[in-house]
């Protein structure tokens, strides 16, 4: 009952490591107490702990013995009452003086119970009834923190919002742990269990969005009434004769730079892409959750939602400009493809060069027109596995992992690296009536990892929860990369067997040479002897 808001006079504590825990609350570094925060309740000790390395000069906080302050913020004093609304000014005057920076902590908590009983009484005289007042705005203040503090938090704001699909930060954690870890607010505030020492939630916008634009308990959510075909949510891009841009376009784009652009998805068309030039890995543009960068383009991509941009802090490049496409109509489930690859009479579509070895560095895009579910017939399949890659409804197919059996959706990817060719593939029309969307192939995840470094983005340096493991990889996948584990290790092997028996040889000609002595050894000297000896 005594618990006074603390001012902090002096702070110099090591980061991280020495700190101060006030309300189940951590300070340290640059990160000190609140101004006017109490201790309170069960969690109101405070507990300090330093560790064996790097000293500080330490802190001191003293109370704030201000009682119309402490009024205003106490949450350990409930008072019902009722009255008109006053000002904290208008106490009699006999608070004031017992409110003055002399008083002690008992002459407050005194002067705070005969307020309390002052308004227990029926006079009517001005004193009593200002001081009422004042005790019902304790109990108003009082009433809506606790509230806020003990709502369920499952609950959005509005029964109507939808979070962001598939939204995860840069750290990878889901609107759903935030609302259970309680780190963000319906008001789009940071919640009682975010620690400062993590910077704001802002720091892990991710695919577009941090958790306050991405979360319906965090203030956000998806944006139902988007009135064009783009619509810029964030940042310098721009929106220029109906198409899309990269900020400063034709010219360089600067660094550190992110913007969102939300797409409506009644309106969405394939991406044309106009222009397409980024620094590969690091400058990257974000589709479907997919990321584009280097000579890597979004061809004939459907954009569901949002659009996002970033780039690092190093090397720029002229950027991108897309444009909406046209859909596919037919005649055929595949159109005549984008690039190197090709279409047959029979309607099939094939890798370049195919059934010869495709080449490096290429890029196709097949839309698809299947009104009808028709799956794909795969009748050959094969490439460098991880590099050489094809896109299909979202996921990744390389090596000997084909969508055989799938009904495409969407338009249909091929890239080729560098390095390492094979024979490719052919894909024909199905038969009708299958409705599988999503079979086989490799996990996304491991695609992400593919596709370029540093995808993952900043980490969270203080995370509050163990990160995460990475996706297990599809049985395919992890069959092939047993496979060229087992014949990297074979090769290994041998090589080191051999270099042990040539180190053998040479090790015993030169034990013989030296027991036989050098007339002996100069007459038998040789191939034959060599082996001989071996």
């Amino acid at each position: 009952s005594l618990a006074q808001p603390l001012k902090t006079v002096s702070w110099d504590v090591e980061y991280w490591f020495d700190y101060l825990k006030i309300n189940n609350r951590d300070f340290s570094g640059a990160y000190q107490p609140d101004a006017g925060l109490i201790p309170n309740g069960s969690n109101g000790s405070i507990y300090w702990i330093s560790d064996e390395d790097v000293t500080g000069k330490g802190w001191k906080l003293c109370a704030n013995n201000s009682v119309p302050e402490a009024l205003a913020v106490r949450e350990s004093e409930v008072v019902t009452t009722s009255g008109s609304p006053a000002s904290a000014s208008s106490l009699p005057s006999s608070s004031s003086s017992s409110s003055s920076s002399s008083a002690t902590a008992a002459a407050t908590s005194t002067t705070i119970s005969k307020l309390v009983e002052t308004t227990t009484t029926t006079t009517t005289t001005t004193t009593t009834t200002t001081t009422t007042t004042t005790t019902t705005t304790v109990e108003s203040t009082t009433t809506e923190k606790r509230s806020s503090s003990t709502e369920p938090r499952s609950e959005p704001p509005n029964d109507q919002c939808a979070d962001v699909d598939g939204w995860e930060d840069s750290a990878e954690f889901t609107c759903a742990e935030y609302v259970e870890e309680e780190w963000c607010t319906p008001s789009g505030g940071t919640g009682e269990r975010w620690n400062p020492m993590w910077g704001e939630p802002s720091d892990y916008w991710h695919a577009g969005f941090s958790a306050l634009e991405a979360c319906c308990a965090c203030g956000g959510g998806k944006i139902k009434e988007i009135p064009d075909l783009w619509m810029i949510l964030s940042g310098p891009c721009s929106i220029v004769d109906g198409c899309i841009q990269s900020p400063n376009y034709p010219s360089n784009y600067s660094d550190n730079q992110r913007c969102t652009i939300l797409v409506n998805d009644a309106l969405a068309r394939p991406i044309e892409v106009v222009s397409f030039a980024t620094e590969y890995g690091y400058d990257k543009l974000f589709i479907n959750g997919r990321p584009f960068s280097g000579r890597k383009k979004p061809l004939k991509v459907l954009p569901h939602y949002s659009i996002s941009w970033e780039s690092d802090e190093d090397t720029t490049d002229k950027g991108w400009k897309l444009c909406p496409g046209q859909h596919f109509r037919g005649p055929g489930m595949f159109s005549p493809p984008e690039g190197p690859c090709t279409l047959d009479a029979e309607g099939c579509v094939l890798s370049p060069n195919y059934p010869d070895n495709y080449g490096p560095n290429q890029d196709c895009a097949i839309q698809v027109f299947n009104p009808e579910n028709r799956s794909i017939t795969v009748e050959k399949f094969s490439t460098e596995m991880l590099y050489d890659v094809m896109w299909v409804n979202g996921r990744m197919y390389a090596g000997k992992a084909s969508p055989h059996g799938l009904v495409p959706r969407e338009a249909i990817q091929w890239s080729t690296d560098e390095d390492t060719q094979d024979s490719g593939w052919k894909l024909c029309p199905g038969p009708v009536g299958q409705q599988v969307e999503n079979i086989g192939g490799i996990d996304e995840e491991e695609g992400k990892e593919e596709d370029e470094y540093g995808y993952q983005g900043a980490s969270r340096t203080a995370a509050p929860l163990a990160p995460r493991s990475t996706p297990e990889a599809s049985g395919s996948q992890l069959g092939l990369e047993e496979e060229q584990t087992t014949s990297s290790n074979f090769i290994f092997k041998a090589a080191l067997a051999a270099a042990a028996l040539c180190l053998g040889g040479v090790l015993c000609l030169r034990f013989r040479r030296r027991s036989a002595g050098r007339e002996e050894y100069g007459t038998r000297y040789g191939r034959s002897y060599v082996m001989d000896n071996l």
